[in-house]
């Protein structure tokens, strides 16, 4: 659907709003110079590849919007650079992973209106650039504990099986 190896695509890849169909490829990990990757109010259904994980230079991840649905693969923690991973109003399964503390650049992270359940993990409190944290809509439960930092960080999560809440 996508690309493939031969293609030298570098900077910004933008094609959302397209009502694009299909599955997204394995071969998104070859577009390892991408900074931006803009795949949001489409049509894609499946799983996200683990091979997202081989873009190392991406600073933008918006696959919000689509019908998207398995688990988050945990090598999306592989990407340091990111700033924004907006994965929202999809059918994300799982947890969100512990590995999320990892990514310490993140300013914006969307996880809201999926099927994501379980607790809220910890590990969030070490994103200290975080500005914006959305995980209303999910099945999440449990109490998240703010850090002093996270005055600042807009959180939404209100609409979530238990008492989501920030202390």
């Amino acid at each position: 659907m996508l690309c493939c190896a031969s293609c030298n695509i570098t900077g910004h890849l933008d094609l959302a709003s397209n009502s694009l169909p299909g599955t997204l490829p394995s071969e998104v990990g070859f577009l390892t110079q991408l900074t931006y990757l803009g795949l949001f109010s489409n049509s894609l259904t499946g799983v996200i590849p683990s091979e997202i994980g081989y873009l190392s230079n991406l600073m933008i991840l918006r696959l919000w919007g689509n019908s998207l649905m398995g688990t988050i693969p945990s090598q999306i923690a592989l990407l340091s650079k990111l700033h924004e991973l907006s994965l929202n109003a999809n059918s994300l399964t799982g947890t969100i992973l512990k590995d999320i503390g990892l990514m310490t650049n993140l300013d914006w992270l969307d996880l809201s209106s999926n099927d994501l359940m379980g607790s809220i993990p910890s590990e969030i409190a070490l994103l200290t650039n975080l500005n914006w944290l959305r995980l209303h809509d999910n099945s999440l439960m449990g109490e998240f504990t703010c850090p002093a930092f996270i005055e600042m960080c807009r959180i939404s999560c209100d609409t979530n099986s238990d008492a989501c809440r920030s202390l």
